[in-house]
């Protein structure tokens, strides 16, 4: 891997974490806003997908917070294997997001179910669900633009 490989590879890293970041923030406080006018409103949805919002916020926050705390401890360049271990990572993760995904829509569909199983208002588990599904292919897109970035393809 050439020297402009490597930094190459650290800018995308750089961008990378400010996404997570700014999604994350972003979803923390807009979930907590709209977990908060839903308990304002007796709204269980909002409450719902509110909730599951604010959650993954502070999940990808503090995964970008490391991110960020691990780069400002090692030298700003990257392996050839560095790299690869990341688009590896980013591969996998894309894989997991296409579950999330799923989940949030079995969240959707079979909320009634889920409901009674859980003892939660039908509306606030399809609340959730439509959360997590958002959150998911928010999450897919980052990872596997990322990873295509890294692999060296063209952005599509």
């Amino acid at each position: 891997m050439a020297a402009d490989d490597r930094a190459e590879t650290v800018q995308i890293e750089r961008e990378l974490t400010r996404a997570l970041a700014a999604w994350g923030t972003t979803s923390a406080i807009s979930g907590l806003l709209i977990r908060g006018l839903g308990a304002a409103t007796a709204s269980p949805f909002l409450r719902g997908f509110g909730g599951q919002t604010a959650g993954w916020g502070v999940i990808d926050a503090g995964i970008a917070a490391v991110g960020i705390w691990r780069r400002s401890t090692t030298p700003d360049e990257r392996t050839p294997e560095q790299a690869e271990r990341l688009r590896r990572l980013l591969d996998l993760n894309a894989k997991a997001d296409i579950g999330y995904i799923a989940a949030g829509a079995v969240g959707l569909i079979a909320a009634p179910a889920l409901a009674r199983r859980f003892h939660r208002p039908p509306t606030e588990i399809a609340g959730a669900g439509l959360a997590i599904a958002i959150q998911g292919a928010f999450l897919w897109a980052l990872d596997s633009t990322f990873a295509k970035r890294l692999a060296g393809e063209p952005d599509s």
